[in-house]
């Protein structure tokens, strides 16, 4: 049985403008959820919040982001119910560096 040469494997790349020029970011955060009622009665409850996102960089300057936040995941929401409750957000937009 005789050898032979082993050539190595390179790695395949793609690159993309969207991977290449986006920065995922994620959040955790102890913070207070509070519902405002017309007639003047308020109810709150602190929890963890977390979330996660995206910025793309449009330009040199301006960055385009996308993120998710749950802002409650409990229940008895301030003793209004005993179901589960969810608060969740979406922020999008654009920040422009000087």
């Amino acid at each position: 049985m005789t050898g032979g040469n082993i050539a190595p494997v390179e790695p395949i790349v793609v690159e993309t403008p969207l991977v290449n020029n986006s920065d995922p970011c994620v959040g955790l955060g102890y913070g207070l959820c509070m519902q405002m009622n017309d007639n003047g009665s308020s109810y709150s409850e602190s929890c963890i919040q977390y979330g996660g996102g995206f910025s793309v960089s449009a330009t040199d300057n301006v960055d385009v982001f996308l993120d998710y936040t749950r802002f409650y995941d409990d229940s008895g929401f301030d003793t209004l119910t005993s179901n589960d409750n969810s608060v969740i957000g979406f922020t999008d937009g654009a920040s422009y560096k000087f």
